[in-house]
């Protein structure tokens, strides 16, 4: 199982740098998995890039149509209160940022 945070899937769906990098990295690799918060964290990044003109009208409604094409297949690690405890111990430990650290402790 590979596990992506939003800024590697992300890249899934929208050609940037990196993109082909994860695209490798996938390459035979199933399942994927990912905390249930990156389905907000998707669309918030497309949505802003879209807004930003990275994205056309017809660029962004195909990545978002991709997201929900993938998000089924996707393994998504529940928010359970193990997650969060340990993601509060990285947060205290290391200063990151909430979501850098749910998915971590994911």
């Amino acid at each position: 199982m590979t596990y992506l945070d939003t800024s590697a899937l992300v890249k899934r769906f929208v050609a940037e740098a990196g993109s082909s990098k994860v695209q490798s990295l996938l390459t035979g690799r199933a399942p994927i998995a990912s905390a249930t918060i990156a389905y907000a964290e998707l669309y918030s990044g497309l949505t802003r890039r879209h807004r930003e003109g990275v994205l056309s009208q017809l660029q962004y409604r195909l990545a978002c149509r991709n997201v929900e094409r993938d998000w089924m297949a996707l393994v998504k690690v529940e928010l359970a209160a193990e997650i969060l405890s340990s993601a509060r111990g990285l947060i205290e430990r290391h200063g990151l940022r909430a979501f850098d650290a749910i998915h971590l402790a994911s």
